[in-house]
């Protein structure tokens, strides 16, 4: 019984002090993790910018704070796919604030910081740029960008790839080429860019953060990426004009990026313009050459005493008819006029200058075969002047002479054509293949009325003509005939069985 009682005696002035002190501890850390968790929160909202809502949440505890700005657009589907961004980089955090909770003190904290910036492209169209900034101790935090560039009416998140499509070897190549270039041009960025880092980077494109903007398409380099950390995150901005063959056209409308919209707009005129030079270029060689070549009947001797008659053709060139006619005068030997309409120069031009390449001369009726005697003075003189500026500019010829449609003149058609030193040529043979479609007929009305002196009235545009010129060509010269044109012609004046009317 003593034996007993000493026994309670001696536990009981052993376990008391030592539940005392396990109920300190226990207290202790309960109020430690009592002020661990004991958290003030505060919410802020901002105005509404431009259709999208800022909401700011900070929160304060004993070792850490956070303050995270979360957008709230027009879109749930863009809400809540950034709103998972957003608590991922927030989970991330306590995570990562769990393992180093040891190292901080009342003087040291932990914090999560998310800012959120605002880029109006268009109504519609946003970059929203994340900059975080995380520090778990040690000397320095650590920065990093990223960038949601949506579509609020489209509910659509862009991607890199629909921007440029660096899948594509090509286009990286030259998107490479041309990011390097801007490094390479700053003094400051090279002094401090690891090339080799950036160009590896650039192979991994869909890591790449970005963000497109009026005038440039910038990228970001978060801290260790391409230089030394003290430089914090690296912004390298392209002028959008050097993208303009790598950025998606439909991408260029979306944004309505006037900037390469313009861009795309001097590069066509450029080549445009290349184009139209090199043509001109090749025409002009091309003319070289066939003035070393022989041209039908251009030389020969123009004698007073001869048989000359001028073949003139009307209302072409056409595609179909003017080919062959061609084909048929050269077989013969012959060079003839051919007075060209404006409108039909502009469907064949590379047509008009082989009349022209071939030795045949070259002359104006009109832009749209009006007649002139019918309409103002100032439509008149567009017709005539269009077109031999358009004549001109495809064979390289200024025509001398018009002919008006319908052979209708007036004093007003002369004053104009007397400005530009022209003259008006008609006809004195018609044997109306406009009007009579059989080649038989056409052929013999031509041979019964040819004298010498005589200019003939055809057409280049209808079938029955061509199947007609074998036989005119081949009678009128076993009749001693020589077919000239109409310069030749006049040269001869006194033979011309049509005067010849003078704008002068």
């Amino acid at each position: 019984m003593k034996n007993s009682n000493k026994i309670k005696l001696i536990s009981t002035i052993v376990f008391v002090p030592l539940l005392i002190i396990g109920s300190f501890i226990v207290l202790h850390f309960i109020d430690r993790s009592n002020n661990m968790t004991k958290v003030h929160t505060e919410v802020q909202e901002w105005g509404k910018f431009a259709g999208i809502n800022i909401k700011i949440k900070t929160e304060e505890a004993n070792d850490y704070s956070t303050s995270i700005s979360t957008p709230t657009t027009s879109n749930d589907y863009i809400n809540e796919y950034i709103k998972s961004w957003l608590d991922e980089q927030e989970r991330e955090f306590f995570a990562q604030l769990k393992g180093f909770s040891g190292n901080f003190h009342e003087d040291m904290m932990a914090h999560l910081n998310i800012q959120l910036d605002i880029d109006e492209i268009n109504e519609h169209i946003y970059n929203l740029i994340f900059t975080t900034y995380t520090y778990l101790g040690g000397a320095n935090g650590e920065n990093k960008t990223k960038v949601f560039t949506v579509d609020l009416e489209s509910d659509q998140i862009f991607e890199l790839v629909d921007i440029i499509n660096l899948q594509d070897e090509k286009k990286l190549k030259t998107f490479k080429k041309i990011v390097s270039k801007i490094v390479a041009d700053d003094e400051t960025l090279i002094a401090t860019v690891d090339i080799e880092s950036l160009e590896n980077f650039l192979l991994q494109h869909e890591q790449l953060e970005w963000s497109l903007h009026k005038n440039v398409f910038r990228l970001y380099f978060n801290e260790y990426a391409i230089a030394p950390g003290s430089e914090g995150v690296i912004k390298l901005d392209i002028p959008l004009e050097k993208l303009t063959k790598l950025v998606n056209i439909n991408i260029v409308e979306q944004f309505e990026l006037s900037v390469i919209e313009d861009q795309i707009e001097q590069e066509r005129q450029q080549a445009k313009a290349k184009e139209k030079q090199k043509k001109e270029e090749q025409e002009k060689q091309t003319k070289e050459k066939n003035k070393a070549k022989k041209k039908p009947n251009k030389n020969k001797d123009v004698k007073s005493d001869g048989k000359y008659v001028a073949l003139t053709f009307d209302d072409g060139p056409s595609g179909t008819v003017t080919p062959e006619i061609l084909h048929i005068l050269q077989e013969f030997d012959v060079v003839a006029t051919f007075f060209m309409l404006g409108s039909q120069v502009d469907y064949y031009p590379d047509l008009a200058a082989e009349v022209a390449e071939q030795g045949h001369e070259i002359a104006n009726h009109t832009q749209n075969h009006v007649d002139l005697t019918t309409v103002k003075q100032s439509v008149a003189q567009q017709e005539i002047v269009s077109s031999r500026e358009k004549i001109e500019k495809a064979t390289g010829q200024t025509p001398r002479f018009i002919r008006p449609p319908y052979g209708a003149y007036n004093d007003t058609t002369l004053n104009i054509i007397s400005k530009n030193d022209e003259s008006i040529v008609l006809w004195s043979v018609d044997p109306r293949d406009w009007k009579n479609r059989n080649p038989k007929e056409i052929s013999r009305n031509v041979i019964q009325a040819v004298k010498p002196g005589s200019i003939v009235l055809l057409h280049d545009i209808h079938q029955t003509t061509a199947e007609a010129l074998p036989k005119i060509l081949e009678e009128l010269q076993k009749d001693g005939y020589t077919f000239v044109t109409v310069s030749q012609l006049i040269d001869l004046e006194d033979m011309a069985t049509m005067k010849v009317i003078r704008g002068h």
